[in-house]
């Protein structure tokens, strides 16, 4: 998750902000594609302490195995720089902006659809996503309305805020197969 604030003090402290004193924001691709690997080779902080308080205190053995398993990966994937899940999903990506910031739309979706498909090159996220008809796979996370992008304008936000995610396509993604009876 990032939160851009704008430079200015004019900006920030004034939320009747014209347009020529507004913020255009562009991110740089380092920084996006810094974002997407930590996304995908990390557990955050507050979720592994989580981890470690569980494993301490199961007393069913087949569970403290798990969770033990569970840190073990997460370390061994930051010391061989791998992805913590074999599977980390669909990208998809919210944008929130508010009035004092102007994210360059264009520029910033390119940027992280970019740094999605170099992520997904370098091993990262696994090139999972096919089409739904044909079944073709770039094999790069990429397609149609993908990552998918949900933008938010909040008209009294003094920040813009990107959230990047990769929503499981294991477990997460429950099939349901029905058989209609003709009438």
């Amino acid at each position: 998750r990032l939160l851009l604030r704008p430079r200015s003090r004019r900006i920030q402290n004034n939320p009747k902000t014209s347009e020529d004193d507004m913020s255009v924001l562009e991110l740089p691709y380092s920084q996006v594609f810094d974002l997407l690997h930590k996304m995908c080779t990390t557990v955050s902080p507050d979720c592994l302490s989580l981890m470690k308080k569980s494993a301490a205190k199961e007393t069913n053995p087949e569970a403290k195995t798990f969770l033990e398993t569970m840190l073990k990966n997460v370390e061994l994937a930051g010391q061989k720089d791998k992805p913590v899940c074999q599977s980390p999903g669909f990208p998809s990506v919210w944008i929130r902006w508010g009035e004092a910031v102007q994210p360059n739309l264009t520029n910033l979706m390119g940027t992280i659809t970019q740094a999605v498909i170099d992520a997904t090159k370098q091993g990262y996220i696994r090139p999972s996503i096919v089409h739904p008809l044909t079944r073709f796979n770039p094999g790069d996370s990429s397609g149609r309305g993908v990552p998918n992008y949900e933008l938010r304008y909040e008209k009294d936000l003094p920040y813009c805020e990107i959230v990047v995610s990769a929503k499981g396509c294991g477990a997460e993604l429950p099939n349901v197969a029905k058989i209609l009876t003709p009438a």
